[in-house]
């Protein structure tokens, strides 16, 4: 477990990456990954999640697992 993936929400964790492709900076994408197998992406306009087997960060295998991306 690291400081990534330790806690079930996003906000309990750090940011695991942070990046912009406008012009402008500011279309800030920030993702964050949780415990509950979960990839999160969010910026001002929305937030979506993917769901993953284990944490890009450690390797530690993550509750839940990404089987319901199958389809």
């Amino acid at each position: 477990m690291c400081q990534y993936c330790q806690g079930t929400s996003y906000i309990d964790n750090d940011l695991l990456i942070e990046f912009d492709d406008s012009e402008e900076l500011v279309d800030t994408v920030k993702v964050y990954v949780t415990s509950k197998a979960k990839l999160f992406l969010h910026n001002d306009y929305g937030a979506v999640t993917v769901p993953i087997k284990y944490c890009p960060m450690c390797g530690r295998e993550l509750q839940g697992g990404a089987d319901e991306t199958n389809a």
